[in-house]
């Protein structure tokens, strides 16, 4: 309950209280209309707030939206090296040495990916999938030659 807070210090006190997060009941003695304009300011700074927290919010939801999807496209990629690999090991063609040089690399990108899904920050995790796509085009390009030869 703010008393005055048609004008002055209590209309100041008003829209700190409501800016803090308080509900806020104003009472005044005289000056109805101004105690209204307060309130009507209150009510629009709220919903002004609430706009921008929702936009912050759906932000957020897209950002993650976009890492869960460069995550699964990561997913899949690993998985067609794996089975590159895997196809390689199994053939007499393949030199042996190069294949478990690719394997090591591919080891090493799985556990660079288990370290960025760690990573909190939605743009940081992103930059880092992005790296470890591009590293890992470069292997299944390096398997894909390997297998050719």
């Amino acid at each position: 309950l703010v008393t005055g807070a048609s004008g002055g210090i209590g209309k100041a006190i008003a829209l700190a209280c409501a800016r803090a997060g308080y509900y806020v009941i104003a009472h005044y003695n005289r000056g109805k209309e101004r105690a209204e304009e307060t309130l009507s300011q209150i009510e629009a700074e709220q919903m002004a707030e609430e706009q921008e927290n929702s936009a912050l919010r759906k932000q957020v939801a897209d950002k993650q939206k976009e890492v869960n999807t460069l995550k699964s496209q990561l997913s899949y990629e690993q998985k067609k090296v794996d089975g590159m690999l895997a196809s390689l090991k199994k053939s007499k063609k393949a030199n042996a040495a190069q294949v478990a040089e690719l394997a090591e690399k591919n080891r090493q990108l799985k556990k660079q990916t288990a370290a960025a899904n760690s990573i909190s920050d939605n743009e940081a995790k992103k930059k880092e999938i992005i790296r470890l796509q591009k590293e890992l085009r470069e292997l299944e390009e390096e398997a894909d030659a390997l297998s050719r030869l």
